[in-house]
C-alpha cells in the first residue's frame, strides 16, 4: 500500500468520518463517506414559508452553501457549487424574492441570513 492511500486514511480518520473503502479488480475505485454535517442537499426544516419542498436543485445547493458558510462570496458559490455567475445571481434572487435568504451588510463585510418561518 502507498504513502498516499495511509494518508488519506490516516486524514478521513482524524477528521472522524467513516474510512475510505479501496477496491482494485479490473479498475481500481476509491470511496469516500462524507460527515452528513456536511451534505449541500439539507437545510433547515424551518426555510422560507413555502417550504423547503418548493426549491429547485440549485436553491437548496446555494442555500446547503450559505448555510455553511454566511460569509460566503458568491464567486465562491459559484467554485463550490459547479454553477455560471448568471445561475447564481438568477437563484439568489429567486430565493430573495420568496423571503428565504436575506443578505446583511454590504457586499464586502457583510454575510447572508437564511430566513425563518414565522
Amino acid at each position: 500500500m502507498g504513502s498516499g492511500i495511509r494518508k488519506m486514511k490516516n486524514l478521513m480518520k482524524k477528521a472522524g468520518s467513516k474510512p475510505p473503502v479501496f477496491e482494485a479488480d479490473t479498475f481500481f475505485r476509491a470511496t469516500f463517506y462524507r460527515n452528513p454535517e456536511y451534505s449541500l442537499k439539507k437545510i433547515p426544516a424551518k426555510v422560507g414559508e413555502k417550504g423547503v419542498e418548493n426549491l429547485s436543485r440549485q436553491e437548496r445547493l446555494l442555500c446547503g452553501l450559505i448555510r455553511n458558510d454566511r460569509n460566503i462570496s458568491k464567486k465562491e458559490m459559484m467554485l463550490r457549487g459547479k454553477l455560471t455567475k448568471k445561475s447564481v445571481e438568477y437563484n439568489l434572487g429567486k430565493l430573495k424574492a420568496r423571503d428565504i435568504l436575506k443578505r446583511v451588510g454590504p457586499d464586502k463585510g457583510g454575510h447572508w441570513e437564511i430566513l425563518e418561518k414565522k
